[in-house]
């Protein structure tokens, strides 16, 4: 019996911003433990399973980070991609990830056990019990959906009916008075979006529910691009088999039409991290209920947490706030109006403002750069090559480059000469002059770039040769 890991990570999190951005979704985030969701979404799965592969379906963009999250599984389970030019909800995902495990290992009786990349869950053995009973009972069903048992009426999240592991009806997100009224019920759960099933069922009943969608889908599963990317095996979806492909939710396309989907009730301190003060609930209580993450100073202050990327954030005399202070931007909310961020959100979208797509660390395959300054005719960047890795060869119109190394050992490549250059040395390189950075060490390079010229935006950039194929 084969066992596959289906990871799905997408989602921008309006309402985290912000932390999280389009190029830098939640997934991303750290939590306290110093993993992001997505690493712990891996090691806690991988903790429960001997698991066959893990199939992760994300975008495209987000390929080369989550490359470098998975990088802390080196050789514990196979590791694949399928990637997505743009989202189209989950019952896409889900259902390319089952038909790609069906067709590459030529047999339905698979199992997959299908994960939000964005979850918490505090209390993992509770979580093994509820993943083993999955398995257990998926066999006699289409689909088994993990339903949290609800400690408080949230109107955030979707509701399931169950008696004895089946599944009477999906409920919407209910206003308060109806939340109250689902959770004096204990055959009422939350929606966790967490599922567990057999690939032959799950097929056969997509073909009664959704038959237009699954042929669409099997389509785009037969046209994928294949790479391999540091051993991940990476199939990229082609746009023109992509775009016609509905945006419709699992919830919608299978579960609220099938009458043989099963539940498995949970207590597993599980939170889907929607909105800033469930982020902020994740760090340890200090004090008067503050609670503090990175470098900051708290005085005098009641149920107050801060996130501080980078620099030092002091506060005195505050009740109930949250600050969020990251690299490029600062976020003050009362901690009642977590919900309310997603309007700031909206109004910076309206006006274009990068700071809504943009993370102020840019990645790349070969590592990531971040801005440090810039200005009329010059740029400073922070750039950081991982061990073995390169950047394309490559030259620049409009901008000379000058390198120094702050850290490891650069291989570099200008025009007919190879230079080594270690820490506290440096170089100049021209416009038009051919060149490339190598680390060809075992540990991180960095580097700091100044840029010079008329122009300096990314896509002054003519790749001679590029390893990544771009």
């Amino acid at each position: 019996m084969k066992l596959i890991l289906n990871i799905l990570s997408g989602g921008v999190g309006s309402r985290l911003w912000p932390m999280s951005r389009k190029n830098f979704p939640k997934p991303f985030l750290k939590l306290p433990n110093g993993f992001s969701l997505i690493q712990n979404t891996l090691l806690r799965a991988l903790e429960i399973k001997d698991f066959d592969e893990c199939i992760t379906v994300t975008n495209d963009s987000l390929l080369y980070h989550s490359v470098d999250e998975y990088s802390i599984i080196k050789d514990k389970v196979k590791t694949t991609f399928i990637l997505e030019p743009f989202g189209r909800n989950t019952a896409p995902a889900i259902i390319s990830a089952a038909l790609y495990a069906m067709k590459l290992y030529d047999d339905p009786d698979i199992f997959i056990l299908t994960l939000p990349a964005d979850h918490v869950i505090n209390d993992s053995l509770s979580f093994k019990k509820a993943v083993n009973d999955a398995f257990d009972i998926a066999k006699n069903y289409s689909l088994v959906t993990f339903g949290i048992v609800p400690n408080s009426p949230s109107v955030n999240f979707g509701y399931i009916q169950n008696f004895k592991n089946d599944v009477i009806s999906f409920k919407e997100k209910p206003d308060a008075v109806l939340a109250k009224k689902y959770i004096s019920d204990e055959n009422y759960l939350w929606n966790s979006g967490m599922f567990c099933f057999h690939v032959g069922n799950f097929v056969s009943e997509l073909e009664k529910h959704c038959k237009d969608l699954l042929a669409d889908i099997d389509q785009v599963t037969n046209n994928l691009k294949k790479y391999l990317i540091d051993d991940n095996e990476c199939f990229f979806i082609q746009e023109n088999f992509f775009k016609n492909i509905r945006n419709i939710s699992i919830d919608y396309a299978l579960l609220e039409k099938s009458k043989n989907i099963g539940v498995v009730p949970c207590s597993i301190g599980w939170n889907d991290i929607g909105v800033l003060d469930a982020f902020t609930n994740q760090i340890p209580t200090k004090e008067n209920n503050n609670r503090i993450m990175g470098n900051a100073i708290l005085k005098n202050c009641t149920n107050t947490s801060i996130v501080s990327e980078e620099r030092l954030t002091a506060a005195i005399g505050l009740k109930n706030i949250i600050i969020i202070d990251s690299k490029d931007a600062l976020l003050v909310l009362d901690s009642n109006s977590s919900d309310d961020v997603k309007l700031i959100y909206n109004e910076l979208k309206k006006q274009n403002a990068k700071e809504v797509d943009n993370h102020p660390e840019v990645y790349r395959p070969w590592g990531s750069f971040y801005v440090l300054n810039e200005a009329l005719n010059f740029k400073v960047k922070h750039i950081k090559v991982h061990p073995k890795k390169r950047l394309s060869l490559q030259k620049h119109q409009f901008r000379s480059e000058h390198w120094v190394v702050v850290r490891g050992v650069a291989n570099v490549i200008r025009g007919d000469d190879e230079i080594i250059l270690t820490s506290n040395q440096s170089i100049f390189i021209s416009p038009n002059t051919p060149h490339q950075l190598i680390n060809n060490g075992t540990e991180l390079l960095e580097l700091i770039e100044v840029q010079s010229g008329e122009y300096l935006g990314e896509d002054d950039i003519v790749r001679i040769n590029d390893p990544y194929k771009r």
